[in-house]
């Protein structure tokens, strides 16, 4: 399998699930707003844009630099973004329902350090990359002259 298949299917199952993701948010709130008495919440209405911002910005990064990620910052991305859309309706439901929590905070907590993570992440790796890989090369030759294989 090729790196451009490798990069299509990533691209493809990416598409998919932050699509599904975005198609059930928005379906939830369409029924869960049916049975709250005429109580709305911006939270519980909008918790679908999270997946949908989050899986353009993920398709667009996968697109520019795709080849080069590793599985640890899609992780980190799609953990981010899970995060934030459970916490928006959470906090929503608990809106409806007309109570307020503080340990709702601890789901946007845990959804921006999870996205930092992968912001370092991703920068990691190209500096590791650039610098690391690039220093390592001449290291790595004299070696294999000094150890040639037989």
């Amino acid at each position: 399998m090729s790196t451009s298949d490798t990069k299509a299917k990533i691209m493809k199952e990416t598409i998919l699930g932050y699509g599904a993701a975005t198609v059930f948010c928005f379906v939830f709130q369409l029924i869960y707003s049916q049975f709250s008495h005429g109580v709305d919440s911006a939270y519980m209405t909008y918790a679908f844009l999270i997946p949908f911002i989050g899986g353009l910005l993920c398709i667009i990064g996968l697109a520019l630099w795709g080849k080069n990620r590793t599985s640890i910052f899609r992780q980190l991305v799609c953990g981010g973004i899970i995060w934030l859309t459970l916490g928006c309706l959470f906090k929503g439901a608990l809106e409806i329902y007309g109570t307020t929590n503080h340990l709702t905070v601890v789901f946007a907590v845990l959804g921006s350090l999870q996205l930092v993570a992968a912001f370092f992440t991703f920068f990691w790796e190209k500096m590791y990359n650039s610098i690391f890989l690039q220093a390592s090369r001449p290291i790595m030759q004299s070696i294999k002259e000094l150890f040639p294989r037989r």
